[in-house]
């Protein structure tokens, strides 16, 4: 919550925080959230903190993939579920 920034749904993302917008959708080069995830892990602003499991390559790309507008191909989805512990919330996963 840090930055009033909340993630645990569609309507709060793009809602964003302090900064603004995380995302626009179709425009990953201008994304707050995707430059954060894609820090260098030594970085300051790494998303998620240091202290909190880091997501997989898999899972980066896939978050790229969808805030690029295109569908996340079938593999990738699988790959980037794989140790998921629960479901997304309501049905923020598909939009």
């Amino acid at each position: 919550m840090k930055g009033k920034l909340r993630l645990d749904s569609f309507d709060a993302m793009m809602k964003g925080g302090k900064n603004g917008a995380t995302f626009v959708p179709g425009r990953p080069d201008t994304s707050m959230l995707l430059a954060r995830v894609f820090l260098h892990p030594g970085a300051g602003d790494l998303m998620p903190p240091k202290e909190e499991k880091q997501l997989s390559e898999a899972k980066k790309e896939a978050l790229y993939t969808w805030i690029e507008g295109r569908p996340i191909p079938a593999s990738l989805a699988k790959t980037a579920k794989d140790g998921l512990k629960s479901a997304p919330a309501k049905d923020d996963a598909n939009r």
